[in-house]
């Protein structure tokens, strides 16, 4: 299975763990992911996470050089709800994998290394080094 840009929290938005808001309406990340859920069924589900993966709200959104830039963050109860669902690659490589600079990059790897720890999950596409962003990535065996 393959699926496209994904993330939780609209432009901007401070991250917490019960969920996001969305159009006003509070939504807890499984219930978010309801309407796919049933569809996540392969060995291998890939998704492009289109977002910084970060508990933190204090981090200073990048400008990227716009004057309205969009900045997405998701909370790393939505990584888990993901990986809940069956998703098990992920691409990090994509236009808001620096949405908060340095710190933000550094954020999103050390909460996929944990993930990966505790789940039979892979990424790539960024990296503490160009090698370790290059590196392929290959799920463990389940």
């Amino acid at each position: 299975m393959l699926v496209g840009d994904t993330g939780f929290n609209p432009k901007g938005a401070e991250v917490a763990p019960e969920g996001f808001v969305k159009d006003g309406t509070a939504l807890g990340f499984n219930e978010s992911l309801r309407g796919v859920a049933r569809d996540v069924d392969g060995d291998l589900a890939f998704v492009n996470l289109e977002t910084v993966v970060t508990d933190r709200n204090d981090l200073t959104p990048d400008s990227k050089g716009q004057t309205s830039p969009y900045n997405f963050k998701s909370h790393p109860a939505g990584l888990k709800a993901l990986i809940d669902t069956g998703f098990n690659l992920f691409s990090l490589a994509n236009n808001h994998a620096m949405d908060y600079g340095a710190y933000g990059a550094e954020e999103m790897l050390y909460d996929m290394a944990i993930a990966a720890a505790e789940r039979a999950i892979a990424y790539a596409g960024i990296g503490a080094s160009y090698e370790e962003a290059t590196r392929p990535a290959s799920r463990p065996a389940t």
